[in-house]
């Protein structure tokens, strides 16, 4: 019960800050794509530290099934962001 009641205090506040979380498991994993890739694409950018790269595809595939391994321990929680629609109408102008 405080886990839900952490998790609802979370939300309140995350959503004053105008950001939308989404908490579940195997539902809201493609939800990560976008950020990962993000991630990838900026160490591509500033050189990957000399190491070798693999394609977008791959890299993604590989994480995704890192965090479905993750997710097969039953505690296991995914936490996505979203921007709250009212803060994107505000970003618009």
């Amino acid at each position: 019960m405080k886990e839900l009641a952490e998790a609802a205090d979370l939300n309140r506040r995350a959503a004053s800050a105008g950001v939308e979380l989404r908490f579940g498991r195997h539902d809201v994993l493609d939800d990560l794509e976008p950020l990962w890739l993000s991630m990838l694409d900026h160490h591509v950018e500033i050189g990957a530290a000399g190491l070798p790269v693999v394609s977008r595809d791959l890299s993604w595939s590989r994480r995704r099934s890192f965090y479905a391994g993750l997710l097969s321990e039953p505690e296991a929680t995914i936490a996505a962001r979203g921007v709250s629609s009212a803060r994107s109408a505000n970003r618009v102008a």
